[in-house]
């Protein structure tokens, strides 16, 4: 599920998450300075509303991430 190019303090739009575990790896995938950075996710389980991911920051080749339910 691409997004348009997202600098330091920008948001994406809303999307919505199709995952099928048998399928698809939970990911977050970018691209920061010509250098390919990945990370798995905690997919939440039963899930009604919104979740949110959020890039925090790219240090030391890793993604630092916050997440949580929106609407609980």
């Amino acid at each position: 599920m691409p997004f348009k190019t997202l600098y330091p303090g920008d948001t994406s739009e809303y999307k919505e998450l199709v995952y099928d575990s048998l399928k698809d790896d939970p990911l977050i995938y970018c691209v920061s300075n010509q250098t390919n950075y990945g990370r798995y996710l905690i997919i939440p389980k039963g899930t009604q509303g919104e979740y949110t991911y959020r890039i925090d920051s790219i240090q030391d080749g890793l993604i630092f991430l916050s997440f949580g339910r929106d609407n609980p």
